[in-house]
Parts: C-alpha cells; structure tokens; sequence
C-alpha cells in the first residue's frame, strides 16, 4: 500500500549568490534601525556608546588583526560590528525593535533569529 507523504519536501538549498543578495536588501533597513535606535531615549546609553566604538573601530584603519591578511582582517571588523549590535537590538527589546523595524517581516524574522533578541 503506497500512501502518500505527509512530510512536507526538503527546501531547495539556497544558492550562495541569493543569500549575499537577501542580506544586501536588508542593508538599508537595518541601517535605518540603527540610526532609530541610536536616537530613541528608550535605548540605555551604555548599549549605544557602544555602538559608537563599533563603528569606530570598523572606521579606524589600525585593527587587531589588519584587514591585508585574508579573511581573518575582515572576520574581526564582522564579529566586532555583530557583537555590538547584538548588545544594542538586545538592551532596546524585541519590542522596540519591531516599533522602528521598517524592513519587512522576513528581514525582521531573520533580524530576531541572527541576533538571539529574546520576546
């Protein structure tokens, strides 16, 4: 007895090119999150001073681990920059986040799961 599946079908994977592409799109919104963010009076200033030195330390041209060598120049820009805003989506709340989130809702679903902000 042949019964059909209930499961649904696995996903197509997702080609390399589209992933940088869907993060790209985003890039504004999450731009304009930050610019929100930053000047909201809800947001501790802690979390955005600390903004401010990720920003800095991407702008400065001394790093830990200089930029000239592969991968690992851009790997300490990258980790610094998330960890950063990783603090500052977080101390603002999820709430707040969706308030000032003008991306769409994928953006925004894919913005909560990255950064681990908590409902």
């Amino acid at each position: 007895m042949n019964e059909p599946s209930i499961l649904p079908e696995p996903p197509l994977p997702v080609p390399p090119r589209a992933r940088w592409r869907a993060a790209a799109a985003m890039l504004p919104d999450l731009l304009r999150l930050l610019r929100d963010l930053s000047r909201d009076p809800r947001v501790p200033r802690r979390a955005k001073l600390l903004g401010v030195a990720a920003a800095a330390y991407v702008a400065f041209p001394i790093d830990l681990v200089p930029d000239v060598i592969p991968v690992l120049g851009a790997v300490d820009d990258a980790a610094v920059v998330v960890l950063a805003l990783r603090r500052l989506v977080n101390a603002a709340g999820y709430d707040l986040v969706r308030e000032l989130w003008t991306g769409t809702d994928d953006g925004f679903a894919l913005l909560i799961v990255l950064l681990g902000v908590e409902k």
